[in-house]
């Protein structure tokens, strides 16, 4: 369709030497404005009938001050009719708009407004719906659009207008109605107080870590719901969409208070509480607790339960502690007795060794003392312990006890309450089993000492046979009795490793391995790696697929040729394009050309099969050098799409780093998607798909990182795949799909891989 003036005006249906009556009427606004209110804040969405609504145009910019706006706009009728000399000047800025619009832009926006027709949007607001300035006046009960002229976007006002003219034209009894935002009003308070709807919002960021927004919707009924959209994880990175929908007051409180509820245990005990959100197949936002999911149905049994659970292991606690205090004070009487028995036999080392400093020390030594050092035993070894403390006599049998108190019911105030007072006995407990610990490790050091004492009396006494034997004996530099030595603790040689993070560490993760890589890979491994990542790997893992497979890069060789009007050969080579030529590649200019798996592997229409077979092997031959020279850098999971867990029995699989890119990459279209998540350890054999991989580097301008792809390649048959583990979560993202937001359930099978014995 042309794009001039007047083939825009008659499809819009506007004859401006005919204006229709119902655009020279004009009803009085009486609009008001208000500092507490804000411009184009659109919380509002309602369907709005299109006679409803009054025409005005405004020469000022859509993010211009409200006051200003609605001071200087006028009807749609002073920019039709010019009767004045400013009137004459409106005139020309309403051809000019029309001018600037395409008819495109008018139908796409006539298309829109038949999808919403239908239904609303899963996230409420659409596509340039700023562009509608709706507004309502209060005082007179009127919807008003003010066009700013100066915005330079009128698809949505010729519409409008040209929706109003051929409703005016028709006979039709049932108006047409537009599902749009209604500037400058706020929440009504009719379903939520909004100091209520803040506090919603807040809650959610706690539990979902986005911020979320909330709407007032209007149908075409004109019954009014309060809907709440956001984003939520539900696995690692994973996001998903979630809606809420409040229909009545009675449901909007139920969903505050159970918000309000979980918000206060998450965060007054925090330590204990933490909530996880999932979708339904709905897309509504569910919480769980242990894998339990919370709804506002069981929350006060699920109060209930946590408070008897708490309060019989308070009682337990209670009872343990009693019970570890009598034991405490045993062992404090028990560590005092080996003091003393220590310091008993100190005393008797140290008078012989401060008279073996004399000769007369010796002889009085030697008479007074012959027959008074004698072999002493332990009466409370370690072995006593337990019957002194009674550790090892069996306990009173515990009996679980029932709620039995007096309380109908329970609040969070009652377990947040009780876990206070849990949190100091639990705490009071720890405190006692260290100092039981430390009290046991002083008598065990305190009887190793008195042990090695007695050994050394011992040596004095068996030498004490005769004066000249005792002389002989004391004129040695004996040593001294040993001191108990501490033991080594296994776990301080145990190594630290960090932990890999996508947000924080693939970046300086791609650029070291792409660098390693440019240099530990020659040029041919580099290429046979490039082959593995395209879909030639079914051919490197299947040769028996070589000849269909030879059969498809002819074909392909024979459209590159018809392309490039080239003959049997090439002359150019890899030098296709022109190595001038600038290219972008990770916001960085280089001047390199991709790989192209034709040129490496040497397909011509001679190429025969053997030949091939012969190029694939020589691959794999690559590849398995390959693997040989990289390594792991981290602990890492990596991640694959598949229907079944076949693909692990693949000789050469290539993995994403990121969750989210092997989602985006899935092809399939099924209810339920199946994961591979394999957990790597560092320094095991990978290669990474990095740049130097997807491109030469002949003129040694490339950017170095991981920007074609966010892959590795794994060698399968190096591994042995345990699953560990098995988690379900729902998403209605990252899948190319449909306009509607589809759930689908995505199944993760987590494996820890170990490397086969020869590969070690």
């Amino acid at each position: 369709m042309s794009d001039t003036i007047e083939e825009k005006l008659e499809y819009i249906g506007l004859n401006l030497n005919k204006i229709p009556k119902f655009l020279k009427e004009f009803t009085p606004l009486d609009f008001r404005t208000s500092k507490i209110k804000e411009d184009n804040k659109h919380i509002v969405y309602k369907y709005i009938p299109i006679n409803k609504i009054q025409i005005l145009i405004t020469p000022k910019n859509r993010l211009d001050d409200i006051e200003e706006k609605y001071a200087k706009a006028a009807p749609i009728i002073a920019y039709l009719d010019p009767k004045t000399q400013e009137d004459i000047e409106r005139h020309a800025k309403f051809l000019s708009m029309v001018k600037q619009v395409s008819v495109e832009e008018i139908e796409d926006a006539v298309k829109e407004q038949k999808k919403l027709d239908k239904k609303i949007p899963f996230e409420i607001k659409y596509d340039k719906s700023y562009e509608w300035q709706i507004y309502y006046s209060e005082n007179s009960n009127q919807y008003f659009m003010m066009v700013p002229s100066e915005d330079y976007e009128y698809a949505k006002l010729f519409l409008l207008l040209k929706m109003q003219i051929e409703f005016s034209k028709s006979k039709a009894k049932k108006v047409p109605q537009i599902f749009v935002p209604v500037n400058y009003v706020d929440y009504s308070e009719t379903i939520l107080k909004k100091s209520e709807i803040k506090d919603i919002e807040n809650y959610l960021w706690l539990f979902t870590k986005d911020w979320t927004n909330i709407y007032e919707v209007y149908d075409k009924e004109g019954n009014m719901s309060l809907q709440i959209v956001g984003k939520t994880n539900v696995y690692e990175n994973i996001k998903s969409k979630y809606k809420i929908t409040l229909s009545t007051k009675d449901e909007a409180i139920a969903f505050y208070q159970y918000l309000k509820a979980l918000f206060i245990l998450q965060t007054e005990l925090s330590m204990h509480y933490k909530f996880k959100t999932q979708i339904n197949s709905k897309s509504e936002l569910e919480f769980y607790y242990n894998n339990t999911k919370i709804k506002y149905d069981n929350l006060s049994k699920f109060i209930e339960d946590e408070y008897i659970k708490l309060q019989k292991q308070e009682e337990k606690n209670k009872k343990q502690i009693q019970k570890q205090q009598e034991e405490l004070t045993k062992l404090k009487e028990l560590a005092k007795q080996k003091e003393n028995e220590y310091l008993d036999k100190q005393r008797q080392i140290a008078l012989y060794l401060e008279c073996k400093k004399t000769f007369f020390g010796k002889v009085k030594y030697f008479f007074k003392h012959k027959k008074t050092l004698t072999k002493t035993t332990n009466k409370n070894t370690k072995n006593d312990i337990v019957d002194i403390v009674g550790v090892g006599v069996p306990d009173d049998p515990y009996t679980s006890t029932t709620n039995q108190n007096d309380k109908p019911y329970y609040t969070i105030e009652d377990l947040v309450t009780l876990y206070y007072i849990a949190d100091k006995t639990t705490k009071q407990l720890n405190n006692t089993n260290l100092d039981i610990d430390a009290l046991n490790n002083k008598i065990t050091n305190l009887e190793l000492k008195v042990k090695n004492a007695c050994l050394y009396i011992e040596e004095i006494d068996k030498h004490k046979k005769s004066i000249f034997e005792f002389w002989k004996f004391a004129n040695k530099d004996e040593q001294k009795a040993l001191e108990v030595g501490s033991g080594e603790n296994k776990n301080s040689k145990k190594q630290i490793k960090k932990v890999f993070k996508y947000e924080f560490d693939f970046e300086d993760l791609a650029l070291q391995m792409d660098k390693k890589q440019r240099i530990k890979l020659s040029k041919v491994e580099q290429d046979s790696v490039y082959i593995a990542t395209t879909n030639l790997i079914d051919t490197i893992n299947n040769i028996d697929i070589a000849e269909s497979s030879l059969e498809n890069l002819k074909k392909q060789q024979d459209e590159n040729i018809k392309v490039y009007n080239f003959q049997e050969f090439d002359i150019f080579g890899n030098m296709q394009e022109n190595i001038a030529k600038t290219k972008n590649l990770g916001n960085q200019k280089h001047r390199e050309n991709k790989k192209d798996a034709l040129k490496i592997l040497g397909i011509t229409k001679n190429t025969t099969l053997e030949e091939y077979i012969n190029k694939i092997n020589e691959i794999k031959n690559n590849l398995n050098e390959s693997f040989k020279k990289i390594k792991s850098k981290y602990d890492m999971s990596i991640y694959v799409v598949s229907d079944t867990d076949e693909i692990l029995k693949n000789e050469y699989c290539k993995y994403y780093i990121n969750l989210e890119d092997a989602l985006k990459s899935s092809n399939l279209n099924s209810k339920e998607i199946k994961v591979c998540k394999l957990n790597l350890l560092e320094n095991m054999p990978l290669i990474y798909c990095s740049n130097i991989i997807f491109y030469d580097n002949f003129n040694k301008t490339l950017p170095e990182g991981m920007h074609e792809e966010e892959t590795v390649l794994l060698k399968n048959t190096m591994y042995e795949f345990e699953q560990s583990q098995k988690q379900e979560f729902k998403t209605n993202m990252y899948f190319e799909n449909e306009e509607t937001t589809k759930v689908r359930k995505v199944i993760v099978n987590e494996y820890e891989l170990k490397l086969c014995k020869e590969n070690k």
